[in-house]
């Protein structure tokens, strides 16, 4: 098949065969340790042949290749030659040449344009997906931002070993709202041109509701929709919620629309806003400049922040040099209104290592439990969602305060070393400086 290297056959005609002997393995007879690990071993395996891959085509690329099949691009014959859609052809081009080898006018070897990401795909700690996500965000850093362009390649690197490519994006959106201020709040006006909602009424009286939300919309309404649409389990019966997640959001929007009807506000007063919960810091609200993160993650200025907080209590969040909320104790055994936000600034949401549930789903959990003396100060309280609230000890997790701030000590089975962990699904401590944020004007 390759005349000009045998050895290409030959690797190929090994990789056959264990692909064959492992398609021979009864499952059946395997433990649970041993599939697992047998799981891990392949997903390593795939992400090392992608980076073989990135080269192969990263070669193609370079050589023009797609030019001499009569091709118009490598992602056409990627397409026609793999039966993949332009889609993905065209993503698997672009990431090639990000992350494979290069060469010189020369011909001197070049190393990939992203470094660190090529060696930790090809390691198979990272995949591709982590890797799109990464080049996309240091990719797109303004000039003014380039000198730490090594350093968020570094810190994202090191983080997509641990997060899922769904939490890295969330990091990812942090980085850029950090790096590149100007662009956050230049989408943000973009956003604002573009705003529009429809209400349309079909012909058997139902309707269909279609809205571009600004920032500031979307916070409140995740907030409201968050609020209302949690499961409702019949506990009597003893039966669940059996409406789904779109359902339930439906539902929420038409109670929102019988309190705010309810309210008799409409139409002067226009109603209450619905409390939303923004963590920003002193100097951002003096100044008035600088980006503000909502309870869910998301990133709106300073003014949005403040429009949205005219009307809403303002609850003061004394912060400690570890990232932990200082304590007041209270006798009470249920925390106040004041404690659980308190808690969700803190926590984010479930503080369970590698949980993404807001603080609306959460209840608060007693580190030293109540009926042992546990206090419920900020101390002793943390954000734990209803499935890790019932299963984690169960499942041999034990929760621990350090410097304030809530970790969790696995069991042996899953780490020997039981080395603490925390939650960095919602916040993710940035490892380089951040340049000064400008006014929103």
């Amino acid at each position: 098949m390759f005349e000009s290297d045998s050895r290409v056959d030959t690797v190929l005609a090994q990789l056959a065969s264990a692909r064959q002997q492992l398609r021979d393995i009864d499952l059946a007879a395997l433990g649970r340790d041993e599939l697992l690990e047998m799981l891990t071993e392949l997903e390593i395996d795939a992400r090392q042949q992608a980076a073989v891959g990135h080269a192969v085509v990263a070669e193609l690329d370079a050589r023009g290749i797609a030019a001499e099949l009569g091709c118009s691009s490598t992602a056409v014959m990627l397409s026609e030659r793999l039966r993949i859609g332009r889609r993905e052809a065209t993503a698997r081009v672009r990431l090639a040449v990000e992350l494979g080898p290069r060469r010189a006018l020369t011909g001197e070897s070049l190393p990939p344009r992203f470094p660190r990401v090529a060696a930790a795909v090809a390691d198979g700690a990272i995949s591709d997906r982590h890797a799109a996500l990464i080049c996309r965000t240091v990719d797109g850093l303004p000039d003014a931002a380039l000198e730490q362009a090594d350093a968020a390649e570094v810190m994202l690197v090191e983080h997509a070993r641990t997060l899922n490519p769904d939490q890295l994006a969330v990091l990812t959106r942090t980085v850029r709202a950090c790096l590149d201020p100007d662009g956050i709040l230049a989408c943000e006006r973009d956003q604002d041109r573009h705003r529009h909602a429809t209400l349309t009424v079909l012909p058997d009286g139902s309707g269909r509701l279609q809205a571009d939300l600004t920032g500031e919309a979307t916070a409140v309404w995740q907030t409201i929709l968050s609020t209302l649409s949690r499961p409702a389990p019949d506990t009597e019966a003893g039966e669940p919620d059996r409406r789904s997640p779109g359902q339930r959001r439906h539902d929420a929007l038409l109670d929102a629309g019988h309190r705010l009807l309810r309210a008799g506000t409409l139409p002067d007063a226009g109603g209450t806003p619905a409390t939303v919960l923004l963590t920003l810091t002193l100097k951002e609200l003096e100044t008035r400049t600088g980006l503000v993160t909502t309870a869910h993650g998301g990133r709106i200025s300073v003014p949005q922040a403040l429009q949205i907080a005219a009307e809403a209590d303002i609850v003061p969040v004394i912060l400690g040099d570890a990232g932990g909320v200082l304590a007041y104790g209270l006798t009470r055994r249920t925390a106040s209104i004041g404690q659980r936000r308190a808690l969700a600034a803190r926590d984010g949401g479930c503080s369970f290592p590698a949980c993404d549930r807001p603080p609306d789903w959460c209840e608060t959990h007693h580190v030293v439990a109540w009926a042992d003396g546990g206090r419920t100060d900020l101390e002793n309280l943390t954000l734990v969602c209803g499935f890790h609230h019932r299963e984690h000890r169960k499942r041999g997790w034990t929760c621990h305060m350090t410097d304030g701030v809530p970790h969790w000590r696995p069991p042996r089975w899953i780490d020997p070393t039981q080395t603490d962990r925390r939650n960095t699904t919602h916040h993710t401590p940035l490892q380089f400086s951040v340049p000064p944020t400008p006014a929103l004007t």
